[in-house]
């Protein structure tokens, strides 16, 4: 008894004692105050900063052969000290674009992509629906990522990732980069080819034991120690996981990725998570009004320069990318608020302040809000200018003559539990009962159509600014047919033409919100995404009206039906 009395005691000490000497830090919010950033590589401009090009602003006119050629070459660096701005401690996105692309047409075209949430399945799905727009030659024209939950798992990756390794910008670690591929090198190819973090692929990368991985790591002395008694809590040790096996494969003194590692020639990357903090300000500026629409808003948090810069007075750069991944994907129940700290001082703070996150897809689960808020700006500018307020220069205030929005949706809806089964739970819950996900879930299908008619209406009326429709006399006709919202969901297999899709759903809607998934289930999704891309492309090519084709870049001569129904049944069986 007295020899357990003095190894608690020990114990106790020496937790103290790391937390005191900040080896175990009490806080574990990582994000870095604005007018306090460490020296780095970045230092002299030796290498442009990802966060500041992918993560800023969204400069979606940036032509696309200009973001494709971009080098770390010293007009790069040139660029981004013209372009930096003193007030800003750094270069902005729309600058740095406009003095390294020179006197070029600006695009005229917009194509977003959004990843909804789901957990592995979500990740899987997105990365197998990008596969397939890529084979399309769609991908490369997308300009901005705006991702949910397990969709971010996918979307960092990719922001991250390079096409080729002779054409892959450096990290600031010098940790190599995820190769975008789906199925990794074998035999002489793969002990010739340099080295790169996805060697199996893709969809390997994706198939890695996050979930058994982090239950493991529960119960590691040092896990133990920091989990009682420092603020170091689940979500923290989810991340570091993401980011030792996910996003990283360096050894002892290699940093994780952070948003300034982000590869410049990708589309700007939006992050979403939930922000569940208490509103502490006058009554009159709270955003809250009780509609269902400015909670929703209220609730939404990007990760952006913008939103850090202004709200929490930090710097974006230097945060990680697997910590950003982990708020917005950090499912209620299971993990806990991922807490950023905010040096901004406001009038009615008392001490310091903080902003708690968990899952994105909570507020928002398909990433559609951001598309919004990136154009309402240019709208009311706009409306200033044509009351004489003032006058338009920058080419940041455009608005896009031709709008595209992709989004990825790997929700199942409201499958349930099955009608026969007198014990529904899973081997997880003899840990902790997972109904909690099914509640969530839910929770968050019932608020999908909602935000989706706001946002078509919303596009609808930004080519409308733009002046689409407008008739000789000025007034507008209808602008609806020029923008185009095109969903590409999971649910659709059960409405497919396609006989195959009857078939995968029966599989498919059994792969639960989970952050692991088999490999047989990612084979599943690899070839619903395929059916499905393909269905849909081919719909949008053979359209009657014959619009949009002009963004389409390979259109499918033909749906092919019988080679799908084999494979279906051979993933599928039964």
């Amino acid at each position: 008894m007295f020899r357990n009395i003095v190894i608690c005691t020990a114990l106790l000490g020496l937790s103290a004692g790391l937390a005191a000497c900040s080896i175990i830090p009490l806080n574990t919010s990582v994000n870095i105050k604005l007018d306090d950033q460490p020296p780095g590589k970045f230092e002299n401009a030796q290498i442009i900063s990802g966060g500041m090009v992918a993560s800023g602003d969204v400069p979606w006119w940036v032509p696309l052969d200009c973001r494709l050629k971009y080098r770390q070459t010293e007009v790069a660096i040139d660029a981004a000290k013209k372009s930096t701005n003193p007030k800003s401690k750094g270069p902005r996105a729309e600058e740095f674009w406009s003095e390294y692309c020179g006197a070029v047409d600006l695009d005229r075209d917009f194509i977003g992509l959004t990843l909804s949430g789901g957990g592995a399945r979500a990740a899987v799905f997105a990365a197998a629906v990008m596969f397939e727009l890529e084979a399309a030659e769609i991908l490369r024209k997308v300009d901005v990522i705006s991702s949910v939950s397990g969709g971010s798992m996918t979307a960092a990756l990719y922001g991250l990732s390079c096409d080729s390794v002779d054409d892959c910008p450096a990290t600031v670690e010098g940790s190599p980069r995820c190769l975008w591929r789906q199925d990794g090198k074998t035999g002489a190819a793969a002990s010739q080819g340099r080295e790169d973090l996805c060697q199996g692929g893709v969809f390997e990368q994706l198939a890695k034991k996050l979930e058994t991985k982090f239950f493991l790591n529960l119960f590691r002395p040092d896990r133990v120690i920091r989990y009682w008694f420092t603020h170091y809590d689940r979500s923290d040790i989810m991340a570091d996981i993401m980011s030792d096996d996910l996003y990283d494969n360096s050894t002892l003194g290699g940093e994780s990725f952070r948003f300034q590692d982000l590869n410049p020639q990708r589309p700007s990357l939006i992050i979403n998570a939930t922000n569940f903090t208490k509103f502490r300000g006058p009554a009159h500026k709270d955003p809250d009004d009780g509609s269902w629409r400015s909670a929703v808003e209220r609730l939404n948090f990007q990760f952006t320069g913008r939103v850090f810069k202004s709200d929490l007075c930090s710097d974006l750069d230097r945060y990680p990318l697997a910590n950003a991944v982990m708020a917005s994907a950090a499912f209620p129940g299971l993990f806990h608020y991922v807490t950023l700290t905010k040096f901004c001082k406001a009038e009615f703070d008392e001490g310091q302040t903080y902003k708690h996150l968990f899952d994105g897809g909570n507020s928002d689960n398909l990433g559609l809000l951001p598309f919004e808020r990136m154009f309402d700006k240019e709208i009311r500018e706009r409306e200033a200018n044509r009351s004489g307020r003032r006058t338009l220069q920058s080419p940041k205030h455009r608005l896009p003559e031709n709008i595209v929005l992709l989004e990825v949706n790997a929700s199942l809806g409201l499958p349930g539990k099955s009608p026969n089964d007198p014990d529904p739970r899973s081997v997880l819950d003899y840990v902790i009962d997972s109904n909690f996900i099914d509640t969530t879930d839910s929770l968050m299908v019932l608020g999908y159509s909602q935000i989706e008619d706001d946002i078509k209406g919303f596009l609808t009326k930004l080519e409308c600014e733009n002046g689409k429709g407008r008739f000789a006399d000025g007034s507008r006709g209808e602008c609806a047919e020029a923008s185009q919202f095109v969903t590409i969901a999971l649910t659709n297999l059960k409405r497919t033409a396609i006989p195959a899709g009857d078939i995968l759903w029966r599989c498919v809607k059994e792969i639960g919100t989970r952050f692991q998934i088999e490999r047989g289930q990612i084979k599943q999704l690899r070839l619903a995404a395929k059916i499905l891309v393909q269905e849909k492309l081919y719909e949008i090519c053979t359209n009657d009206q014959g619009q949009r084709k002009d963004w389409i870049g390979k259109c499918p001569l033909s749906v092919t039906r019988g080679e799908y129904k084999t494979r279906a049944e051979e993933l599928c069986p039964g």
